[in-house]
């Protein structure tokens, strides 16, 4: 299989959108369930484009059991005691630096990265959680 090289500026990109960039240049893989292996694999937002931060969460043989175990990763981030009156811009950024990015990967032959955006998913948490903290 050939594999595409793209080189892309990514100063002043989140890595949700670098990822969304190199997903637009591979083939669209499989999502349905039992279409093939499903990786996690994680990255560090602190250690951003450091691949030697990156860790393999696991595989899985369902798309929605992959996305289900990156939200549960991302949700680790918005555990613990708030602060009142914490927001959720306050919130999100602290995600963006400090919080854990996971990401799929479809292993069957004309797999790539999945459309998964931790970053998103993080966005929509942090509103739930801010509203939490001010109950």
């Amino acid at each position: 299989m050939k594999r595409l090289i793209a080189l892309i500026s990514t100063k002043g990109k989140t890595p949700s959108q670098i990822s969304k960039i190199l997903a637009a240049a591979l083939p669209k893989p499989k999502t349905s369930a039992g279409a093939g292996q499903y990786t996690v694999e994680v990255d560090d937002n602190y250690h951003f484009m450091d691949e030697s931060e990156r860790y393999k969460k696991g595989t899985y043989d369902s798309y929605a059991e992959a996305v289900r175990v990156c939200q549960e990763i991302v949700d680790r981030s918005f555990t613990g005691p708030f602060a009142a009156g914490i927001t959720a811009e306050q919130l999100y950024a602290s995600y963006t630096q400090y919080g854990e990015d996971p990401f799929i990967i479809d292993e069957t032959p004309n797999g790539g990265i999945v459309e998964f955006s931790a970053w998103d998913y993080a966005k929509s948490r942090a509103e739930v959680v801010a509203r939490e903290a001010k109950e």
